[in-house]
């Protein structure tokens, strides 16, 4: 109900004033909106938007910011069960962030899900094992152990069952995680 009132408050600001930046605000919030509401077809579309305009307006344009739209963008059309598309724009929102940045490994990341999800395990296997060996600082304890987890799921679904035993007995990090990431191991 709060973030109800606070889109409805930047998107009367946003007609009134026609600011990018507010414009930047509310369709970001609008999206999160949507997306909490399984109304993922409308957040395409306001995800297209959001694109548009960042694109279009100097005051808001970051490459980062692009990518951003486009992380967003792969995430959703995940959501949409549209793999494909998700892959592209994946692809696409990599090329906004400097190569192996942590932005870039999420855009990985989200490429990741969606060879998975559309059945593509070697495709999805190679990208996670490439995340898992970089040697960036993104790679934090967290994540590392989170990226390790998603590379034994690859193995299990191959079959590979000792591997991906021997994956999950390697991360730590994601056990002290309150957010969710521990009730996987769980189940």
């Amino acid at each position: 109900e709060d973030l109800e009132l606070e889109i409805k408050a930047l998107e009367i600001d946003y007609r009134e004033t026609n600011s990018a930046s507010i414009g930047y605000f509310y369709y970001f919030l609008y999206v999160e909106w949507l997306q909490i509401n399984k109304r993922y077809s409308e957040s395409e579309q306001i995800l297209i938007k959001l694109f548009d305009l960042v694109k279009s307006n100097v005051s808001i344009y970051t490459r980062a910011r692009c990518g951003d739209v486009q992380i967003n963008l792969s995430n959703n059309e995940i959501l949409l069960g549209d793999f494909k598309l998700a892959i592209s724009n994946a692809i696409v929102a990599q090329d906004f962030f400097d190569f192996e940045s942590l932005n870039y490994y999420v855009a990985r990341e989200i490429e990741f899900y969606a060879h998975f999800y559309s059945n593509e395990i070697d495709l999805a296997e190679k990208i996670i094992s490439d995340i898992c060996n970089s040697t960036r600082s993104a790679n934090t304890p967290f994540l590392y152990s989170k990226w390790r987890y998603l590379f034994a799921c690859t193995k299990t679904k191959k079959g590979e069952i000792l591997i991906s035993n021997e994956l999950l007995q390697e991360y730590k990090e994601i056990e002290s995680d309150k957010e969710g990431w521990n009730l996987s191991k769980r189940v």
